[in-house]
Formats: structure tokens, sequence, C-alpha cells
């Protein structure tokens, strides 16, 4: 459940889960917020929930035909998620009162990161990507410049977890979901390799397991991601450049 102060200006949003508990006795049943289980089943909602809600983006919309009968609707007729997408700027921010959500990290696809043509053919990997693909999805990695003022996609959902599984039969995250259908960012026209692409660079960028480095690391180490400057600089030229001390720290896989 969202609780949301809609239409405030600086509107904030609560969410809570709840159980229905049975009486073993009696047979009846009770509605029990989750954080008041012995054992919380919905642990920690800021590792999914970077924003209240999410857009709707159904497989197939529906609707009624002439005769009276439930059919798939034309390809454009979008008008129930689009009214229902309409509200979702309105939520406001996440709000947990005792949760620092700076602690989980900067945002994927910082500002003014410098993103050589070189980087992100390597990151594309087997993507073969000529010099225009490549100026666009550079021009697309800037997911901060929005995403730092209401929804700060940060870990988990930045990297490749288990954690926000937008489809379980394919086994890929929300983020991944978002930018590899081309909802994000918002009114591009990136082909579907240029996305798939966008996805790699933006991943590898944020958190690469292989080398150790990125956005992520940056800022563990206490470096300032926004000013770090060229991706693949070496961890030593990386806490040079921040002027602060390396800081020893553990994530979860």
């Amino acid at each position: 459940m969202i609780r949301s102060e809609l239409g405030e200006a600086n509107g904030r949003a609560v969410l809570s889960d709840f159980m229905r508990d049975k009486n073993a006795v009696t047979g009846e049943y009770s509605i029990v917020p989750t954080m008041f289980e012995e054992k919380n089943p919905s642990k920690n909602c800021y590792d999914c929930h970077k924003s209240p809600v999410l857009p709707v983006q159904p497989k197939a919309v529906y609707g009624l035909d002439s005769q009276g009968l439930l059919s798939e609707a034309a390809a454009n007729a979008d008008s129930g998620p689009g009214e229902l997408n309409s509200k979702v700027a309105r939520y406001g921010k996440c709000e947990f009162e005792s949760m620092d959500q700076n602690a989980y990290g900067p945002c994927i696809g910082p500002l003014d990161r410098e993103r050589s043509d070189s980087f992100i053919r390597a990151a594309a990997g087997e993507t073969v990507l000529s010099k225009s693909s490549i100026n666009r999805i550079r021009q697309a990695m800037n997911c901060s410049a929005c995403h730092n003022s209401f929804a700060i996609i940060n870990f988990p959902l930045a990297v490749k977890t288990n954690i926000g599984d937008a489809f379980p039969d394919k086994k890929i995250g929300v983020v991944q979901t978002f930018v590899e259908n081309g909802w994000m960012p918002p009114r591009n026209n990136l082909s579907p390799s240029e996305r798939h692409a966008l996805w790699k660079c933006l991943n590898t960028e944020y958190f690469d397991p292989t080398t150790q480095s990125g956005v992520l690391i940056d800022w563990l180490r206490g470096g300032d991601p926004e000013i770090l400057g060229e991706v693949g600089l070496e961890p030593q030229r990386r806490s040079a450049v921040s002027g602060k001390q390396s800081q020893t720290c553990m994530m979860r896989p």
C-alpha cells in the first residue's frame, strides 16, 4: 500500500505491506503490517522502491469490441495506462523515517562524466556500433539529470543482482527492462541494439565486477563520481583525483 499526498509541492509517499493472518483458534483473519510480523517477508522496501510507483507498461491493452467481447486493443490504444502514468510524477518521493537513502550510493548515469568511444565500444561487447550510435548512447547516459531529484537509481537496482526482476521468466531487472524496452530515457529514438548497448554501458560504468571499478566503487572509496573524470582511471589515480582518503568497504553480492 502506498499513502501519498498527491498534488502537494513537497509531497511524500509512505510504503507499507500487509499480510492476512489467520487465527488458528477462531479462524478469523486480521490484517497486520508486515513490519510487525515475527519474520518480515517484505524486508527492505527501498531495495526495489527507489520511487513509490513505476509507470504501468502492460504487455497488451484490452478493451471491449463492438460485440461486447474482451479483445486486444490496437497498439496505440493506451489511454488507460497513459492516464495512470500521468499521475506517477505526483506521488513525490518515498519517505523512510530512519533510513538515509543516500547511503545506498550515487545514481547510475552521473552527469559530466567523460565517456570515451573506446569505453563505450568495450562495454557494449559484441554489439557493433557506428560512430553515430556511440554518440546517441553517450547522450543517453545522463540518468541522474532527472533521477537525482526524485528517484535515485542506486544500489542494488543499478547493479546486476537477483533483486528487482521485472519479468521473472527472463531474469532481468527493472532498470535493464526499462532501458532495453525503450521506456527510458524518455522520448529516445535508440534502436534495439543501441538500447542493449546503453544498458551494458550504464551497468559497466556503475559497477564492473571484473575490474572492481566504477561509479559505485569510487563512491565507496570516498570519491565524488561527478568529478572523477574519465572512465577507466586506475584506483590509485581515482583516489588521488578525489583528494579524499580511501575507505575499506564491503558489499554483498
